[in-house]
Order: structure tokens, then C-alpha cells, then sequence
């Protein structure tokens, strides 16, 4: 089985499952989306990491969870 991606940007993959929604950048996950509930991750990393998550989110940086936790909750899934 082939997982679709879509490139978003150069270094922007949003990858679409039966089981939700994945965003990268580069190779990180920095979001997902499980049902109706997205998590957003803080920016740890460069500046073009941080355009990717403000295109994902438009910039809501008060919604953001730590890396850490957006891989638990994806992991509990």
C-alpha cells in the first residue's frame, strides 16, 4: 500500500491515512490530525521549520504542545 504525500513546500510533506493527517518538515513530524483533534508542535528548530507550522496552523503559537508531547499523543494512537 502506498501512503499518499503531498508536498506543501519545498521541505513540507502533509501525508494523508486512513488513520489521520501527518505534517513534516523535512523528516519531523510537527503536526497531526487524529478525528476531529489537531496538535500543533512548538518550533525547536530553524526559521523554515517555523514557516512550515505557521502554514499550518496560521500562527496560533498559544495552541502549540511541545515536540515531545505531539509524538506521545500521535504514539498512543
Amino acid at each position: 500500500m502506498r501512503i499518499p504525500e503531498i508536498e506543501i513546500d519545498k521541505h513540507a510533506t502533509r501525508i494523508d491515512t486512513e488513520h489521520g493527517t501527518f505534517w513534516y518538515s523535512y523528516k519531523t513530524l510537527v503536526a497531526a490530525r487524529i478525528g476531529s483533534d489537531k496538535r500543533v508542535s512548538q518550533n525547536e528548530w530553524s526559521n523554515t521549520t517555523g514557516k512550515h507550522i505557521n502554514a499550518i496552523d496560521n500562527g496560533d503559537k498559544a495552541n502549540r504542545i511541545p515536540h515531545a508531547e505531539l509524538v506521545v499523543w500521535v504514539e498512543s494512537f
